[in-house]
């Protein structure tokens, strides 16, 4: 059940605060990727915004939701890399095919020496919400908040009519390269964790009065030390609070197997050492922006607005891409020539960024939910920034990005165990309907999760396997039958 809006006052108040002139016209409840209430806010500008609240204080919460309105604003904040100035309510939002030109200032990377990761940032920018204001609960409304302004898009759940073959491929594509560019960017503190605990907050933490004793749990925590050296210790700090999360509900959960299952892995987590940009929910049909062309005569203009850099430098393989992955998809056509499905930009259709960016991290890159659930190939060759990746297992561990590749297998079941507990617990913190159908099927994954990490010994190694070319007793025993007759 939707939240009614906030009055229109308060909001007003805020608004007139950064553009005294503008005046809000209307504000309308919008539906959120997670717990928070969302509300679109057109101003006299001309422009539309969306202000962003926490929820209710009667909406139960996870421990690791509990931050998502400030973590929103630090990631835009950090990845814009300045203030975002007022004028900007001023400003017309622009069509995505417009802002990606080369000759936009967003698309464009700023005269003089940029790093690596600036020209990522810069390429990024036209895809990354504006982050107008983010302001503490002493204020207007009473409430912490983020004032946004948003990329034009719709999430592909609202699409109609929904995704056909060749733009599910096209959109696929871009969001392995959108995850790309975005693990791209490294922790600027070296450390470890939730991106709200890691980068520097839009406003000062509050003083603790040291005479109260303050309850301080692991998110606490890891806010005061503003991250943690290690992965390790991170992902054992958010594994923790999410179990602790299902401990206070009473939700039965084999707790002891699973922190025997960390207990006996968690070596394999050290072989990180990069703290890693990581989106949570990148490829999330519900968080996922795209934008339809409006006339199929300006299907071509799409691909000329689009801007060459490392963003685009794999559509060039297109048509290798297609023949390496063909098989597995239905195409639609007969027709010999794969360029219309290969190259990325050509179904009048172009992913415009992500809804929410609340829900991130700094760590391994293959910690994001999408990537333990079987991605296309499409967004692998995306995120490897090459086309030619077959829709294997292995591509998802081929990238430059993902470190210590041998033991890549036994992190990934480690974050599938992570988040399949965070979706049981969510159940019973916020339950919804058809509660039941989808615990048992989340109960079930996790069973097969924990019964594969048991099957492998301390190593990572399935148990019983034998080095390569060493044959088993059976079979020495079959051939020296063989030979004896």
């Amino acid at each position: 059940m939707c939240a009614p809006p906030p009055p229109a006052k308060p909001i007003q108040t805020v608004i007139s605060r950064l553009v005294p002139q503008a005046t809000v016209q209307q504000v309308q409840v919008m539906p959120s990727v997670h717990c928070q209430r969302v509300y679109g806010v057109k101003v006299s500008t001309g422009a539309s915004l969306v202000l962003v609240v926490p929820p209710p204080p009667m909406v139960k919460l996870l421990r690791s939701e509990r931050a998502s309105v400030i973590s929103e604003a630090a990631v835009l904040r950090w990845l814009a890399g300045k203030t975002v100035e007022t004028p900007l309510l001023h400003e017309k939002i622009t069509e995505p095919e417009v802002l990606l030109r080369p000759t936009s200032p967003i698309a464009t990377p700023e005269s003089g020496t940029t790093s690596h990761s600036d020209i990522a940032v810069q390429e990024l920018r036209a895809l990354v919400p504006t982050l107008i204001s983010h302001t503490a609960a002493s204020n207007e409304l009473g409430l912490e908040y983020n004032l946004v302004k948003p990329t034009i898009g719709t999430p592909i759940s609202e699409l109609s009519p929904p995704l056909s073959t060749s733009e599910r491929r096209t959109i696929d594509f871009q969001i392995g390269q959108l995850y790309r560019q975005l693990c791209e960017q490294v922790s600027p503190t070296g450390r470890f964790g939730p991106a709200f605990a890691v980068l520097p907050t839009c406003v000062p933490s509050p003083a603790t009065d040291p005479t109260k004793p303050a309850r301080r749990d692991i998110t606490a925590r890891l806010m005061e030390s503003r991250g943690v050296h290690s992965w390790t210790t991170a992902f054992h700090s958010m594994l923790e609070a999410v179990l602790r999360d299902g401990e206070d509900m009473q939700v039965m959960l084999g707790y002891s197997a699973i922190r025997r299952q960390f207990k006996r892995f968690e070596h394999v987590l050290d072989g990180i050492k990069t703290p890693r940009l990581v989106a949570v929910d990148v490829g999330k049909d519900v968080n996922t922006l795209v934008f339809r062309k409006r006339s199929p005569g300006e299907d071509a203009s799409l691909v000329e607005d689009r801007p060459r850099g490392r963003l685009q430098d794999a559509d060039r393989h297109g048509s290798d891409a297609s023949s390496e992955v063909g098989d597995e998809y239905d195409t639609g056509s007969d027709s010999g020539d794969s360029t219309t499905l290969a190259l990325p930009y050509n179904d009048g259709i172009v992913m415009a960024g992500m809804k929410d960016w609340s829900n991130f991290i700094f760590g391994d890159p293959l910690f994001a939910l999408n990537i333990g659930r079987e991605p296309s190939g499409d967004f692998l060759a995306g995120f490897n920034g090459d086309s030619n990746t077959r829709h294997t297992i292995m591509s998802m561990f081929s990238s430059d990005l993902i470190e210590d590749k041998e033991r890549a297998h036994v992190r990934l079941l480690l974050y599938d165990c992570y988040h399949t507990i965070t979706h049981i617990a969510r159940t019973y913190f916020r339950p919804q309907k058809d509660i039941s159908g989808r615990e048992l099927e989340a109960r079930k994954r996790l069973n097969t999760i924990l019964a594969q990490l048991d099957a492998l010994d301390d190593a990572g190694t399935r148990r019983g396997r034998r080095p390569s070319g060493e044959s088993s007793p059976a079979k020495k025993r079959s051939k020296s039958g063989e030979s004896s007759e």
